[in-house]
């Protein structure tokens, strides 16, 4: 029997196409692009809630619009976007239309590892588990993109030794150009804060270490600063203090329980790591302005 208190986790390409009940397949595990409308006609009008462990990095050029989920954020979709997501989002979606067209582009982080430099994901502060971003395209940005997507599908699945460093230089065209469109949407202070090598990595070892340590302290210690000076580039940068970003991803992780799971409040407690389920209570009262249970009935 299915354990309805977990998300499903996809930790490989082609099993996500078989959680969707999709034939395509990738011979590449670190790397798969194929177009919306050789998949669109299997793929379910809605989908369950389900996580992957890798990249996702997708682009529609045309269609009809749709209600798609990312986190606990719900987007309606125009006619032309790209949708970023991050190993560990829940992903959802209603109603997808059959005229959708396109690119579907999934990739792991070792197909970055293996032929390029280390830190390379600091750059791209969109990859980030409680970032949550599908973005508008306009006709010159959605023609710009369409170009280097064309040129990585029509060499994925070439016999060439090429092959892959000619698909890697495209698709960090493609992640420098959504770059430039994630900036455009968020402030100055914000793209102040994604440059900032100390809070790209700050925020990466929370989402790798937020079940096990939830101190600022913790957090210093792995970057090698101390606590004061992290405190410091955290407020100067966002305004906000860094315990709020601990904090902020533990809240984040329990909606997605709340929200997609059936698992009950006791068990949810001890999932996140809290000794007892009072604290739990008193954590997420004091950052939602409700209860577990209240938040749950308001779904």
């Amino acid at each position: 029997m299915k354990d309805l208190s977990e998300i499903p986790l996809q930790r490989e390409i082609n099993d996500l196409y078989e959680f969707l009940n999709l034939k395509a397949r990738t011979y590449n595990p670190s790397f798969f692009i194929v177009r919306h409308e050789e998949i669109i006609q299997e793929m379910p009008l809605s989908s369950s809630p389900f996580r992957n462990d890798f990249f996702e990095v997708s682009i529609v050029l045309e269609g009809g619009e749709l209600e798609y989920a990312i986190n606990d954020k719900r987007f309606q979709t125009g006619k032309q976007y790209v949708v970023m997501t991050s190993p560990g989002q829940v992903h959802q979606w209603k109603q997808i239309r059959q005229d959708i067209k396109g690119f579907v582009l999934f990739f792991k982080r070792s197909f970055f590892d293996a032929q390029s430099t280390n830190g390379f994901f600091k750059d791209f502060p969109f990859f980030n588990i409680n970032e949550a971003n599908l973005f508008q395209l306009n006709e010159e940005e959605a023609d710009a993109l369409a170009f280097y997507y064309r040129q990585m599908y029509q060499s994925f699945g070439k016999v060439d030794s090429q092959q892959n460093k000619f698909i890697l230089a495209n698709l960090e065209a493609v992640l420098w150009f959504v770059n430039t469109i994630y900036l455009k949407h968020i402030d100055h202070n914000e793209s102040k804060k994604a440059e900032h090598t100390i809070i790209a990595q700050f925020k990466n070892l929370i989402s790798e270490n937020f079940l096990e340590k939830r101190s600022v302290n913790e957090y210093a210690d792995l970057l090698n600063i101390t606590p004061n000076h992290l405190t410091q580039v955290v407020k100067k940068a966002t305004g906000r203090n860094a315990k709020s970003f601990i904090d902020e991803r533990l809240m984040l992780e329990a909606r997605y329980m709340l929200r997609y799971t059936e698992a009950d409040i006791k068990e949810i407690s001890y999932k996140l790591s809290f000794s007892e389920p009072p604290q739990f209570h008193k954590f997420f009262r004091k950052h939602e302005g409700a209860t577990p249970s209240e938040y749950r009935q308001s779904q």
